[in-house]
C-alpha cells in the first residue's frame, strides 16, 4: 500500500547496506506479512552464493552441493514464480558454476563490441571501411 512505499526497494539492498531507521521499518514489514521474511532470507542466501570466485577444489565441492541444496528447496517451495526461478537456475546450472570455478569472462570483447556499435549509430554507416576502423582504433585505444 500506499504506506509501505519504498519498500521494494530496500528488498533489492543488501541487509548490510541498509540505514537503522529502514532496518526497522522493513523488519517489522517482513514480520507482519507471512513468508516475506523467509523468501527475503533466502533470496539473500542466493546472492551470497553467487558471490563466490574462483573456488578452489576441495571448497567447490561443497558450495556445488550448496547449489543443488539450494535447486531443491526452490523446487519444493510450492510457490509457482519460485519453482520457474528454480527450473531456469538448473537448466543454466553448469554456466553459473563454470562462473564460480573460473574468473574469465569475455567483457572486455563485449565492451568493443559495444563501442562499435555505438560509432556505427553515431556516424550513420560510413562509406569507407578505413575510416570506420581508424574511429574505432581511437576509441579502443
Amino acid at each position: 500500500g500506499r504506506k509501505n512505499i519504498g519498500l521494494v526497494s530496500l528488498f533489492r539492498r543488501h541487509p548490510s547496506k541498509l540505514s537503522k531507521d529502514q532496518h526497522k521499518k522493513f523488519h517489522q514489514y517482513l514480520q507482519s506479512r507471512s513468508g516475506l521474511e523467509a523468501l527475503y532470507s533466502f533470496k539473500n542466501r542466493i546472492c551470497r552464493f553467487l558471490n563466490y570466485k574462483s573456488l578452489q577444489f576441495k571448497f567447490a565441492k561443497n558450495v556445488f552441493r550448496y547449489f543443488f541444496y539450494l535447486l531443491d528447496l526452490l523446487k519444493k517451495s510450492g510457490f509457482h514464480p519460485l519453482i520457474s526461478l528454480a527450473n531456469t537456475l538448473d537448466s543454466w546450472h553448469e554456466e553459473i558454476l563454470r562462473m564460480l570455478k573460473h574468473t574469465k569472462s569475455n567483457a572486455v570483447t563485449e565492451g568493443f563490441h559495444n563501442i562499435m556499435k555505438r560509432e556505427v549509430r553515431i556516424a550513420f554507416g560510413f562509406r569507407n571501411f578505413k575510416n570506420y576502423r581508424q574511429r574505432v582504433l581511437l576509441k579502443c585505444s
